[in-house]
């Protein structure tokens, strides 16, 4: 939604692929190819790391406005 309403693609972004790949190798896991569309990030955008889940947050200005947009699940915003 927000490189729509920039106006512009999603772009792979290698960093944070490699930093999901990590996570499912450090559960012991092989990662799901459903899981590679998290690592594309609209091409003005700039990524968020997420130590704690997979899918990095987004900053990225829109206009004179500047949009941090994080991953929603609950889970991954507290320490456990």
């Amino acid at each position: 939604a927000l490189a729509q309403v920039a106006g512009v693609g999603l772009v792979l972004h290698e960093e944070s692929l490699g930093q999901i790949e990590a996570l499912f190798t450090r559960r012991g896991r092989t990662m799901p190819e459903r899981n590679r569309v998290q690592a594309y990030l609209p091409a003005t955008a700039e990524a968020i790391p997420n130590d704690r889940g997979t899918a990095p947050g987004v900053w990225m200005r829109l206009g004179e406005a500047v949009v941090a947009a994080m991953p929603g699940v609950p889970s991954e915003m507290f320490a456990m």
